[in-house]
């Protein structure tokens, strides 16, 4: 993340779960994606409408599905985790707006889960998202694999998710939620904070000083990742030929 949300991640002490209407992937919470999967969407919508649609239209069945769907996105809650035991320089590089200026907050599920577990948050799923070429709802009512279910596009984030849904709240068409915060104890959540692989030495004390600040006593370590090779060979050409050349040559190594 960037250090702004940093900032407030330890200022705040809270994670923050976005609204499942609200993020920028336009198949979040879709009933259906590939095209096997919306043929099977309507397929299964079809055989549902015969059973427990009422001599209801199949549209109207369909629509009502959708609406219900809709609804049920206004009140569902998401938090996202890269699940891996090592960094992804793609990561770093998708999710901070300049890779420099980045830290990752190492956790596990079971401190999340214990975290979480304080707050009594009504329908709550720690699970992995599934990535799928083919998707579609197969119940009359939809299940909540909706929400940890995304397109194989995305398969590079190995996300994890922490969600929950307020199904008993009313429905407020306007303004919608953009996300809700749910208060953690940050230094048992968080087992270590890292630098980007691309950050300086100014940076690097920035993000002490934003710990500081907060009262926290987090690790701060520096990436797993290494951005060039330690050895090095410069050479200089002295002299050359039609077919060969004098050079002097001298290793040297980049740490020092």
């Amino acid at each position: 993340m960037d250090l702004p949300k940093f900032r407030k991640l330890v200022q705040q002490k809270a994670l923050y779960f976005c609204g499942a209407r609200n993020f920028d992937d336009p198949f979040e919470g879709e009933y259906a994606w590939g095209k096997q999967g919306h043929n099977r969407f309507l397929k299964a919508q079809a055989e549902l409408c015969q059973t427990h649609g009422s001599s209801m239209p199949l549209e109207m069945f369909i629509a009502l599905n959708l609406k219900n769907l809709k609804d049920i996105a206004q009140k569902t809650y998401i938090n996202c985790w890269h699940r891996s035991a090592h960094e992804s320089e793609a990561m770093w590089k998708l999710y901070c707006e300049n890779p420099a200026e980045g830290v990752v907050v190492c956790s596990s599920i079971e401190k999340l889960r214990v975290q979480l577990g304080r707050h009594e948050l009504p329908n709550l799923q720690l699970k992995p998202v599934r990535y799928l070429r083919d998707f579609w709802i197969k119940n009359y009512n939809p299940e909540p694999d909706v929400f940890i279910s995304k397109r194989v596009a995305f398969e590079h984030e190995r996300e994890f998710r922490a969600v929950f849904q307020d199904r008993d709240a009313p429905i407020n068409l306007e303004p919608i939620v953009h996300g809700k915060l749910v208060d953690v104890n940050i230094s048992e959540l968080v087992s270590e904070v890292r630098l980007s692989p691309f950050a300086s030495t100014d940076f690097a004390a920035e993000v002490d000083q934003v710990i500081s600040d907060s009262g926290l006593d987090l690790r701060v370590g520096p990436s797993e990742i290494e951005t060039h090779p330690i050895l090095a060979v410069e050479e200089q050409v002295m002299a050359r030929g039609d077919n060969w050349y004098q050079s002097s040559m001298r290793l040297r190594s980049r740490d020092a």
